[in-house]
Parts: C-alpha cells; sequence; structure tokens
C-alpha cells in the first residue's frame, strides 16, 4: 500500500488547482492526484471554441507530464472504487488501495443519462476532452443536429453548429431557454435571437420514440414533430461522481457531499471542492452547490490551502458566461426563481436583466448584453446590501442607489 500526505480523486482543474496550491504551501509533502480521465489536464470551458475552429486543439492543454513532475505530483490514472474513512484509504478499481493523511473529493460530475443505448452512435456530449474530439472529426457530415435541452451547454451546442454553418434545433421540455432563470420576456429575447441565427426552436416538447431509418436517427415528439439526424447534441445537465462515498460515513447532501464554509466534510482530514461539493455559502447563508468553471478553479485553490494549515472560509458570488449567438450572458449569484426577482428590458438597445432579491438585498442576476453592471452586481452581492428596486439599472451601475 502506498502513502501519501495528501491525495486528491479529480484531475480536472478543481483537483489540480489544490495540488498546485498544496505544493506552494507544503514542498516536502507527498501527493497524489487520482483520475480516470485518459488526458491531463485540460480546459473544458475552451471546448466550444475549439469546436467553432477558433483555436487549436493544442491550445485546450493546460498542463504536460513534465508540469507534474516538476512539482512532483504524482498522477494515478484509475477510478476510485471506495473511500474509507476509518482506515484513511482509497481503494482503487484495480484493487490497489492508497493511504492518505488528508483527501480531497474534487471528482465532478458525469452527463445524465439520456436515450437509448442501442442510438448512442448519434447522441453527443461536451463534457471531455473526447467528447469534443468525436464531434469535431463529425462535424462535416452532420445533417440537422437536435439538441436536447435548454441549460448553457444547450446553448454552446447551438452557437457551435452555427458556427460551422449546420443549422439545429433545439428540443425542450421548457417553455423557454436557461428557463427558469429568465422570464417570459427573456426567453422571448433568446428565442428570437436564436431564430435570427437559424436555429429553429420546439420548446414544450419532448421525445417520445426514436429509430434508426437509413442510417440516420427518426426523432418522434409528444407534440407530433418527425425529425431526422445524425446527431442529438445532449444538454441536460450532469449527476455527481460520488458512488464511492455512499458506503461511507461521509454525508451527502441534497446534490452533492456536505462540507462547510472551509469545505470540510463531517469526517477529519477530508475535504470536498468543485463541482461534486454542496458547500455552505457565507454569501448565501444557506448550502448551494455551483457547477462552473470559476467555482472549480476558486474551491480547488482554497481547499488546497486549508489543507495545509490556513483555515479560512471559502467566500466568493458565484459568476458564468458566455458568448453565444452574438449574444454576452451572464449569471452571477444566486438565480433560484422562487425569490423576488425585478425585470429590465430594452428592446430596442437589446439589453436584458433578471436580478433576485432576498429581503431587499441584491442576491442574484442573469444579464444578456449588460457589461457595464457586471462587476458592480458581483460587488454588491458580496457587500450584502439592501438595494432601491426602483434605481436597478442596465446601463448605468452608479445610478443603483444603496439604502
Amino acid at each position: 500500500m502506498q502513502h501519501y500526505d495528501y491525495v486528491i480523486i479529480g484531475g480536472g482543474i478543481c483537483g489540480v488547482s489544490a495540488a498546485e496550491r498544496i505544493r506552494t504551501q507544503d514542498t516536502h509533502g507527498t501527493i497524489a492526484v487520482v483520475s480516470n480521465e485518459p488526458h491531463l489536464l485540460y480546459s473544458r470551458v475552451l471546448l466550444p471554441s475549439y469546436l467553432k475552429k477558433r483555436i487549436p486543439r493544442t491550445q485546450v492543454l493546460l498542463r504536460t507530464s513534465e508540469d507534474f513532475t516538476r512539482q512532483r505530483i504524482v498522477c494515478v490514472q484509475d477510478s476510485v472504487l471506495e473511500v474509507m474513512p476509518a482506515a484513511q484509504q482509497v481503494m482503487l478499481m484495480d484493487q490497489e488501495a492508497l493511504h492518505y493523511t488528508k483527501l480531497l473529493i474534487a471528482s465532478g460530475g458525469t452527463p445524465r443519462p439520456w436515450g437509448d443505448a442501442r442510438h448512442a452512435r448519434f447522441q453527443y456530449r461536451l463534457q471531455t476532452l473526447d467528447d469534443a474530439d468525436r464531434l469535431f472529426s463529425a462535424l462535416d457530415s452532420l445533417y440537422a443536429p437536435i439538441i436536447i435541452g435548454n441549460s448553457f451547454i444547450a446553448m454552446e451546442f447551438a452557437d457551435i453548429f452555427v458556427k460551422n454553418k449546420i443549422m439545429p434545433t433545439i428540443l425542450m421540455r421548457e417553455s423557454y431557454l436557461l428557463s427558469p432563470c429568465v422570464e417570459r420576456e427573456g426567453g422571448k429575447f433568446l428565442e428570437e435571437n436564436a431564430k435570427k441565427h437559424g436555429v429553429r426552436i420546439l420548446s414544450g416538447d419532448e421525445v417520445e420514440k426514436m429509430s434508426e431509418q437509413d442510417d440516420m436517427l427518426e426523432i418522434t415528439t409528444a407534440q407530433g414533430e418527425i425529425l431526422k439526424t445524425n446527431c442529438g447534441a445532449v444538454g441536460i445537465g450532469i449527476a455527481r461522481n460520488m458512488s464511492f462515498v455512499r458506503r461511507s460515513d461521509i454525508v451527502v447532501g441534497e446534490r452533492g457531499i456536505r462540507v462547510n464554509e472551509y469545505l470540510e466534510t463531517n469526517c477529519e482530514g477530508i475535504y470536498a471542492a468543485g463541482d461534486v461539493a454542496e458547500f455552505y455559502d457565507v454569501v448565501r447563508g444557506s448550502p448551494h452547490i455551483n457547477g462552473n468553471w470559476t467555482n472549480a478553479v476558486t474551491q480547488g485553490y482554497h481547499a488546497g490551502m486549508v489543507m495545509t494549515g490556513t483555515r479560512k472560509p471559502y467566500r466568493m458570488v458565484s459568476a458564468y458566461s458566455i458568448e453565444n449567438l452574438g449574444l454576452r450572458i451572464a449569471m452571477v449569484g444566486d438565480c433560484d426563481p422562487q425569490q423576488e426577482s425585478l425585470v429590465r428590458y430594452d428592446e430596442a438597445a437589446g439589453r436584458y436583466a433578471r436580478f433576485f432579491l432576498k429581503e431587499g438585498k441584491l442576491v442574484g442576476g442573469l444579464l444578456i448584453n449588460c457589461r457595464e453592471i457586471y462587476a458592480p452586481l458581483i460587488k454588491y452581492i458580496e457587500q450584502g446590501v439592501r438595494i432601491d428596486p426602483a434605481t436597478l439599472d442596465i446601463f448605468d451601475a452608479s445610478r443603483i442607489r444603496v439604502v
């Protein structure tokens, strides 16, 4: 059995950020990163740019084996079978056990299953570099792609196909793209913009049955639409990779591994960060799970800091943005649609914002083409100040009045 001072489950940006932070704080400790990915660290957020042919594949790659060797970080390519806190061991699929002093779970997520496995050859995802490579190699032969879902990933698929001059159809159960974070006006704005770029939208509908006809997938929807394609691009979210803790004493929350504001689990010496962590958000004042690149980077860095003795609470306003079909779309803070919200929309200027408030405090916002108020919005949310709702403005943040 091999012993490491630090074992990290997950070789994505969260796990690697943690490992590299640990190395800067502890120059002598032994570090192992366990990952079942066939590739070393790469940028998931650059995969769409690679598929839009804006950047070469090499630009997606972020680390080499020499980088890890230089930092004395051991990369173990394997899957985790079980975490055993009492024994301080991680059991791998090849039956090897790793003994640890401290453990970070940064295992991320896997796309949710969809459809019939018999039609898997028509299905495309956008989670891994292998997913992107497979789609890239097929771009010239795709016919009438069908995008399943209304998420940011679904919208990324749409932009990828449009940039490659392949006009897709979005099929979604929901009424609007990005709902429920946007309401009717925002949904209509996104839909009209997508249509201008040649994207067809089938909302309030879903797949009823699928069959193969002449090397094509024939989809019949609940509303009676018959669609033929050789590409089903699925963007319906992820399932957290945490099955290996199910038999342990590690507490799992509603959606992820439960940790406090220090990213500590209930088991001493075990931490969780990134997509898999349901952390106590000190800005929101409640448990939260956040699956985006910035969160993964910052939580990984913070976990590494806490694991090496600097015990400070993780405090950050979540933020995520994309350039999509000519729009700049950003989601900031807590965009829970159950909260009070106010909408500002200027059709002529092509700007939209939905502000979310809790007890008079600004807690979140969904912004479209509102670059000027992006940073100030983060500041107001982080400060937890009360805002005069009547002064919320999508052009000039200086008009927003704190009360």
